[in-house]
């Protein structure tokens, strides 16, 4: 207390020379309009300056709940979307399964799990097996055309050969004349394909469309295939050589429909006592 007293009477000149600034300030504020304002002004721009500042302090110390109330409500949008898919898949199986009747020709969903593009021999995994009734030398196509051909199979897993397989072929046509020839892969672009055994006598353009054959027991006749991009005949030969653009993107592929042919076993075991005699 005595240290208190003694620092008011030791700076006793100072706080009345302060005392009498305020009240000559709130005098002149008082009597002076323009100075009344500006006070006022200064005032209000201080305290809305205070008001922001406190509104943005408080609006980040929230940030970090509404964040998480965001990833939280991402998080349950997201498995509600996987539940719809899964759905929708299930839905889409069924109506392949039954949408065709009884025609020789069912489909089935499945979906990549594992791709290859850079082999010479390429594989796709899918996730259905023995277990969905899948079997070797089934065809796999997809909205944009064909995939491959069932190479192996375990319970709940299949191997695809792709048709980017240097040992796979398919049997195909051109569409506007069905002169027919077989498609393979010579291991180098998997975007371009060559037809061969087309006879010469068959009208080609650029541009024509190719598509599945229908014989073999594989895949159901007219599933896209591609494009001619180029084709010649060469000297002394009666086949064109025909290049053909791929309709798949075999890079971007991510469900995929199974061809069942249920007289696959009965055509199949009828060729072979053929071939035998």
């Amino acid at each position: 207390m005595q240290q208190i007293i003694s620092f008011f009477f030791k700076r006793q000149v100072e706080l009345l020379y302060l005392l009498l600034l305020l009240i000559s300030l709130i005098l002149s504020i008082n009597s002076h309009s323009y100075h009344n304002r500006q006070y006022l002004n200064s005032a209000n721009a201080l305290s809305s300056g205070l008001q922001r500042w406190s509104n943005e302090a408080f609006t980040y110390i929230d940030l970090k709940k509404v964040n998480d109330a965001l990833n939280q409500e991402n998080v349950e949008l997201k498995n509600e979307l996987e539940q719809l898919k899964s759905s929708i898949q299930q839905l889409n199986r069924v109506a392949l399964n039954t949408a065709f009747g009884e025609s020789q020709f069912k489909y089935a969903s499945a979906k990549i799990i594992k791709n290859s593009i850079s082999r010479y021999r390429n594989y796709l995994t899918i996730d259905q097996g023995a277990d969905d009734e899948v079997t070797t030398d089934m065809g796999v196509i997809n909205e944009n055309g064909i995939v491959g051909v069932i190479d192996e199979v375990s319970s709940q897993y299949a191997t695809v050969a792709s048709v980017a397989h240097a040992d796979v072929q398919i049997n195909a046509k051109l569409k506007n004349s069905d002169h027919f020839g077989f498609l393979s892969w010579d291991g180098a672009d998997y975007t371009l394909f060559d037809l061969f055994d087309v006879p010469k006598n068959a009208s080609v353009a650029i541009g024509d469309t190719i598509v599945t054959g229908g014989m073999s027991n594989i895949f159901p006749e007219d599933i896209l295939i591609g494009t001619v991009v180029d084709y010649s005949i060469p000297n002394n030969q009666s086949f064109y050589e025909i290049k053909v653009a791929l309709s798949n993107d075999l890079a971007n592929l991510n469900h995929v429909q199974l061809v069942v042919n249920k007289d696959q076993n009965e055509i199949s075991s009828l060729q072979s006592k053929t071939a035998l005699e």
